[in-house]
């Protein structure tokens, strides 16, 4: 299994399209360091002609030197933890000082749009499932369903689905009642990856996703005749508002979300990575690596002592401490 992306670099009006397949995992730290760092990086992966489609591409990003943007997406915690991506990014914009950071809510479908391709050549038909309650693993229910009844009472669930389940209008949220409904709800641990308001009687959606989410404007519009859909991207703290912050997420504060973020950087700068099993002289042995090479190609542009001044003066002007 590999951890794909593809970057798009443009410089003086020309697009350049690479592929990694080992990166989407940790994408934020190829381009965490700066442009410095971060373009000779990308520059030193595999150049392709095509897009990888959204079943394939797991992370990406765009760097646009002429217009001095990055949009990034990808997988594991920044693909899927709100908070703790913002805070890299916040980290990440002392590093890029004058350029757009954002995240790609949509995407490889964005790096398509960029390169002005038809959203088509990177979508794939894929099977759609409504909202449903997992019992025979409740923790795995890492969606928040609330709906404002004809009765006007609110009623929050933990479920399961993703944003595709939108697709299934109405009729997709039965499943989901199957689950046990509360008047409040305190979300502990990691996540949740999304959540949907249904208010019944405005007939009104909103919903909001951690992951990336392709084309989803279109995929969600068309099964709910009638009704008003509104994307929150990833702005989860609007869909707690709609409740009257009858749901909270606890346990994972910004504190705690600060001292995470400093201990993953540091490792970063020292550069410490296990890779796991390798075949050597004829037997399985575990194999680590001090001061790893980015994307394993060998040309590190920033050593670990810059990297490291750069984690002390983040540390000193108290941008993540």
């Amino acid at each position: 299994m590999g951890q794909r992306a593809n970057f798009v670099i443009r410089q003086n009006g020309a697009d350049h399209l690479y592929f990694h397949n080992r990166c989407a995992n940790y994408i934020e730290w190829e381009l965490f360091w700066g442009p410095e760092d971060a373009i000779p990086v990308v520059s030193q992966c595999d150049r392709d002609e095509y897009l990888m489609d959204e079943l394939w591409c797991e992370g990406g990003a765009i760097i646009d030197l002429d217009e001095k943007r990055v949009a990034i997406f990808g997988m594991e915690d920044f693909g899927c933890e709100v908070d703790y991506r913002r805070a890299v990014l916040d980290a990440m914009r002392h590093q890029w000082p004058g350029w757009s950071i954002r995240v790609a809510h949509e995407g490889v479908v964005e790096l398509a749009d960029f390169l002005g391709l038809p959203r088509s050549t990177c979508l794939r038909d894929q099977k759609i499932s409504g909202f449903y309650y997992n019992s025979s693993f409740p923790m795995d229910n890492y969606l928040v369903l609330s709906e404002i009844t004809t009765r006007r009472q609110l009623e929050i669930r933990r479920v399961s689905g993703e944003y595709l389940s939108l697709g299934k209008g109405p009729r997709g949220l039965k499943s989901a009642r199957l689950a046990d409904s509360h008047e409040e709800l305190t979300w502990t641990g990691w996540g949740p990856l999304g959540g949907v308001h249904v208010n019944h009687p405005t007939m009104q959606v909103h919903h909001w996703w951690a992951q990336d989410t392709p084309d989803i404007v279109r995929r969600s519009t068309a099964a709910w005749q009638g009704w008003e859909l509104t994307w929150l991207q990833d702005r989860y703290e609007e869909h707690i508002s709609l409740c009257e912050g009858r749901w909270q997420v606890v346990g994972r504060d910004k504190e705690f979300i600060k001292r995470d973020l400093i201990e993953r950087i540091r490792s970063d700068v020292d550069r410490v990575r296990e890779y796991g099993m390798s075949f050597i002289d004829g037997q399985w042995i575990e194999v680590r690596t001090q001061q790893e090479p980015h994307f394993g190609y060998g040309y590190e542009p920033l050593t670990s002592d810059e990297k490291r001044a750069i984690f002390e003066r983040l540390i000193q002007d108290q941008l993540i401490s």
